[in-house]
């Protein structure tokens, strides 16, 4: 009796026991015209814990992490010139994702900062101007104050 029950016991745990724990990540990396970039910096990293592996993407474009525990994690791609891209994963008992991480151009942004100075403004005007003075009008043909209240004769 007590054989049967073990060998009922064995038969149904023997897939429990078969069950994996680990599994594989790969990816890709490429650019925004589908060509694959290599080297770039690729890092695997547990969501619920320290735990993380790194490695850089070959000569394809492609990466992989073999041994990794299930659970969820967070993949950081990144790559000088390219704006860093970022997946979550749920890596599951028997699985093989193949994670795609289109990198996008990195935005170039820059600054200019742009100082002045008061100046001395030129005070010189377009308008020309003269000055005449008393003498100088009371010179003048017509400018006598004697006759200018009388009608002409």
């Amino acid at each position: 009796m007590r054989f049967r029950i073990l060998l009922g016991l064995l038969f149904f745990c023997t897939p429990a026991l078969h069950a994996q724990i680990f599994s594989t990540v790969r990816g890709i990396v490429h650019d925004p015209s589908h060509r694959p970039v290599q080297g770039a910096a690729v890092t695997l990293r547990a969501q619920t814990s320290d735990w993380q592996q790194k490695t850089a993407s070959d000569d394809n474009g492609e990466f992989s992490f073999s041994a990794v525990p299930i659970g969820d994690y967070s993949i950081t791609v990144t790559q000088q010139g390219f704006a860093d891209a970022i997946q979550n994963v749920t890596v599951v008992s028997g699985g093989s994702p193949i994670l795609h991480f289109p990198l996008a151009l990195e935005m170039v942004s820059q600054t200019a900062t742009v100082t002045a100075q008061a100046g001395v403004e030129n005070v010189d005007s377009v308008t020309p101007t003269t000055l005449v003075s008393r003498a100088d009008i009371a010179q003048t043909p017509g400018a006598d104050r004697t006759n200018a209240c009388r009608p002409p004769t």
